[in-house]
Parts: structure tokens; C-alpha cells; sequence
């Protein structure tokens, strides 16, 4: 079982029950580690809101290659 997050099978799980396609999809989260982590797995684009950011910057190499994000916004409101 895939427990950790991000989880590949959570992904696919939800692309195959929600028919989404990954390619066509934007993650929008708060976490390097978590949110950019789970869309560039998952095959998807990732906007990452910096309003969290603090405390985040301490990634290790590896983690940073799976963690960059495409687009980046300082907050949700300059989104919407």
C-alpha cells in the first residue's frame, strides 16, 4: 500500500473515479513538499501559493526537483 504521501495510488484513484486527465489538471496548493510533490508525481501542473511558504525553504536536493511548481502566486486572492 501506498501510505506516504503524495501518494501515486491516490492519483490514479482519483484520475480513474473522477476522469480527469492529469495532463489537463492544476493542483493548486500551499506545500513544496506536499501539493508540488503530488502534481509533478501525478503528471499534473502545480500552482503553489506562497502565503505559507515560511519554514518550507529547508528542502533537500531531491526533494526540490520533484517539488518545483509551475506557476507560483504570493496568495489565493491574486488568483481568484
Amino acid at each position: 500500500i501506498d501510505a506516504q504521501w503524495p501518494s501515486i495510488m491516490l492519483s490514479a484513484a482519483l484520475c480513474d473515479t473522477q476522469r480527469f486527465k492529469p495532463a489537463e489538471t492544476l493542483m493548486i496548493g500551499r506545500s513544496f513538499e506536499k501539493s508540488a510533490r503530488f502534481a509533478y508525481r501525478a503528471g499534473m501542473s502545480c500552482l503553489l501559493v506562497l502565503d505559507t511558504l515560511e519554514g518550507q525553504l529547508q528542502l533537500t536536493k531531491e526533494m526540490r526537483r520533484e517539488c518545483l511548481p509551475d506557476y507560483v502566486a504570493p496568495s489565493l486572492g491574486h488568483v481568484v
